[in-house]
Order: structure tokens, then sequence, then C-alpha cells
């Protein structure tokens, strides 16, 4: 589900409705939402080096993370 976050979330919920018991599941969400925050902030940092804002784009990927 390559970059399908939210999809891959959806898939994951109904799985864990039908598997409340299988915590590996829930931690699996944890993970598509890091992935989906991780991918949004290297966005960000890539239209600001397509701006030809680099100063910004090195601060901004500094501060990228998947919290």
């Amino acid at each position: 589900m390559k970059g399908e976050y939210e999809r891959a979330e959806k898939e994951l919920n109904k799985a864990l409705n039908l598997r409340p018991n299988y915590t590996v599941l829930s931690k699996d969400i944890h993970v598509i939402r890091q992935a989906e925050a991780l991918a949004k902030g290297l966005q960000e940092v890539e239209q600001k080096i397509k701006q030809k804002q680099y100063d910004e784009a090195a601060e901004q990927l500094e501060n990228v993370n998947c919290r």
C-alpha cells in the first residue's frame, strides 16, 4: 500500500475490530501514522527546495519527525 496511509489505517482498523486482542495491529496503526507524518514533512521540505528556500528547507528537515 505504497503511500496509501489512509487506506492502510482503515484496513488495519477493520482487522482490529475483528481481532481486538491482536496488539500488533494497534502498533501497525501507530507506524502508519508515523509514516504519514514523515511523508508529509518530507513533502514540505521538497517544496521549500523547489522554491530555492534552502535554509528553510534545511531547518525544516532538521525538525521532521514521525511523532
